[in-house]
């Protein structure tokens, strides 16, 4: 039911049998925004958000990369009512094969062993069954590391516009 023209603020509907003010109320926009870094010993480097889907859709290879596994923080930031903002940075690891394609191979094993888990399967009396813990162990010593607090502090200051770091560009042939 629509109100009455004119009437913003709500309306009253009435039957025969009950009567009702409609008040809408106004919703709390959150806006989200990702953005990649690849992080060097330098330092940060951001990755354009086009060029990471085309990475990820494997549509662009990036030779210098080839058989490496580079470092990368993703971060999700969170814009609230006003000007309030969230900031969360995650540290990832990309794996690239021989043409430097990334690979995505490792994170399709990854999210396998979360929904399989990774407890050692019992498979006789006094018999544990534990090559999938060994596999978790193995993939999350290769992929595993932490943000420097410089390296998380240059990323926030270019997200808040404080710090101007370099961008990742590909030279088109």
């Amino acid at each position: 039911m629509k109100p009455p023209a004119g009437n913003r603020r709500g309306f009253f509907v009435a039957n025969n049998r009950s009567a009702m003010a409609i008040v809408p109320f106004p919703r709390k926009r959150r806006r989200l925004s990702i953005r990649y870094y690849l992080c060097t010993e330098a330092t940060p480097v951001r990755i354009p958000l086009r060029l990471y889907r085309d990475l990820v859709s494997g549509k662009i290879a990036i030779a210098k990369f080839a058989g490496t596994v580079q470092r990368i923080a993703e971060i999700l930031i969170t814009f609230g009512p006003g000007e309030a903002r969230q900031i969360k940075i995650r540290a990832t690891a990309a794996h690239f094969d021989k043409e430097g394609r990334m690979d995505l191979s490792h994170a399709a094993e990854a999210a396998a062993l979360a929904i399989e888990g990774t407890k050692p399967k019992r498979v006789g009396r006094n018999i544990l069954d534990i090559a999938k813990t060994l596999q978790f162990r193995k993939l999350k010593s290769e992929t595993a590391w932490r943000i420097r607090p410089a390296m998380a502090k240059a990323m926030r200051d270019d997200i808040e516009g404080r710090l101007k770091l370099p961008t990742l560009r590909l030279k088109s042939r």
